[in-house]
């Protein structure tokens, strides 16, 4: 038994880590990306700066696929993306982020895949969502072995493969196409342009940087891309998807993809399976709306803040001496203010919250030892 465990080992080490590689663990996207229920909507604009951004932690793009194994240097290329949903307008929020050397674009939209098939030899992102975490192929609405092969239903999750004519420095498009693979075979395959999944979309940029803002429709399995609404998904607190994101690299205006870089770690075996097989995804959780309060990290500890929904009142654990309390909203416009001479008993001191908006807020504190500065979010 020893020995079989051994050689179990030995085979492993010798042989499984051609799969594993050590170069694959670097800080891609959580093993579950929990999405929030965010009111109000961010506008899209291509800035970050509206509240449920700063509420969810950006998810690295940074897995090579290919060339699997490998890495880049930041200075060709670094990705991020945060996901926020809303209840409300029924949509998916990506914010992507991307700093890229060289952008490479000037495709041109055809449905023939022999004039229209050439997209992923741009830059350009990828969403890979299955709105019901499905898995399995998702190519071809085929039959017998085509079906075998490469699905028997090609919107069991889709491709979005997004293609615009970057913006100068400064500037903003909202011109895109987003291609994916449709048809019952490769003789009878179409691109298909899913452009009108994307309720809203804005592409700035900024030198080498470029700001994506998106508001996403979901579609299910029964998709009919003649009455596409018909299939459309009602999100919900605590639905689970499948969903990825990558970058097509490309440095050169020429028919070869130079790197593909994802945000989930895949195996070689695997390495470019996520246009066809759903099955390696990562995993999305919709969650439902901000509790009652959410307290964020101060830059003292012993300055505490919190919302009581019970009393519609801001408290806070104050040093025992003299302070200026201001709050303001994300702008910085003073909202209220207010001077403690003493807290209670137990440290606290209350403000009337009473007539504030629902939003984010900036608790800052100015006393004798110093300022301090909380966010506090109000539901």
């Amino acid at each position: 038994m020893r020995f079989n465990a051994f050689v179990f080992l030995f085979y492993f080490l010798a042989i499984g880590l051609n799969d594993y590689s050590l170069a694959s663990s670097a800080m891609m996207q959580d093993d579950t990306v929990k999405v929030p229920d965010v009111s109000p909507v961010p506008v899209i604009d291509g800035f970050s700066t509206d509240a449920c951004w700063k509420s969810v932690n950006w998810q690295k793009i940074d897995q090579v696929w290919i060339e699997w194994g490998t890495s880049l240097p930041a200075s060709d290329f670094t990705g991020r993306y945060k996901a926020v949903w809303s209840s409300e307008t029924n949509l998916l929020y990506i914010f992507l982020e991307v700093t890229d050397d060289v952008y490479i674009d000037g495709y041109v939209y055809n449905a023939n895949p022999q004039t229209g098939g050439g997209y992923p030899n741009y830059d350009l992102p990828e969403i890979f969502i299955d709105e019901n975490r499905s898995g399995g192929l998702h190519v071809f609405d085929g039959t017998g072995t085509t079906g075998t092969q490469w699905g028997t239903n090609a919107e069991n999750a889709f491709s979005y493969h997004i293609m615009v004519n970057f913006p100068e420095d400064g500037d903003t498009t909202s011109r895109m196409v987003a291609c994916d693979i449709a048809g019952t075979d490769w003789n009878h395959e179409t691109i298909a342009n899913y452009a009108h999944h994307f309720q809203e979309f804005i592409v700035r940029r900024s030198g080498d940087t470029t700001f994506w803002e998106i508001a996403l429709k979901v579609y299910g399995e029964d998709y009919n891309p003649s009455n596409p609404e018909a299939s459309r998904v009602l999100l919900t607190a605590d639905k689970i998807m499948g969903f990825s994101m990558a970058w097509c690299d490309n440095d050169e205006p020429d028919t070869t993809r130079d790197n593909f870089i994802g945000s989930v770690f895949v195996t070689k075996t695997h390495y470019n399976d996520h246009w066809m097989n759903a099955d390696d995804f990562g995993v999305m959780e919709l969650l439902a709306a901000n509790p009652l309060h959410t307290v964020f990290p101060a830059t003292n500890d012993s300055f505490k803040a919190w919302y009581d929904p019970s009393c519609r009142e801001i408290r806070m654990i104050c040093p025992e001496k003299k302070s200026l309390l201001l709050v303001t909203d994300i702008a910085g416009r003073v909202i209220a203010r207010s001077v403690t001479e003493k807290a209670n008993a137990s440290g606290m001191v209350s403000l009337d919250a009473s007539r504030l908006h629902p939003g984010v807020y900036v608790l800052q504190m100015v006393s004798p030892d110093g300022k301090f500065v909380r966010k506090i979010l109000i539901p």
